[in-house]
C-alpha cells in the first residue's frame, strides 16, 4: 500500500513531469474516486455471494 506521503509526492511529481493544471487534478480526483466506489462495490457483491 502506498502511504499518503508517497502519493502526494508522486501526484506533484507528475504534475511536474506533465504540466497538469488544478482543473486537470480535479478531473483525475473524480476518476479515482468514482474507480475506488466501483472497486468497493465489486469486492462488497463478492463478499456477500462467499457467505
Amino acid at each position: 500500500m502506498v502511504s499518503q506521503q508517497n502519493g502526494l509526492l508522486m501526484v506533484a511529481v507528475i504534475c511536474l513531469l506533465y504540466g497538469l493544471q488544478p482543473e486537470d487534478l480535479e478531473s483525475i480526483a473524480h476518476q479515482l474516486a468514482e474507480f475506488d466506489a466501483v472497486n468497493d462495490h465489486h469486492t462488497e457483491k463478492q463478499h456477500v455471494a462467499c457467505n
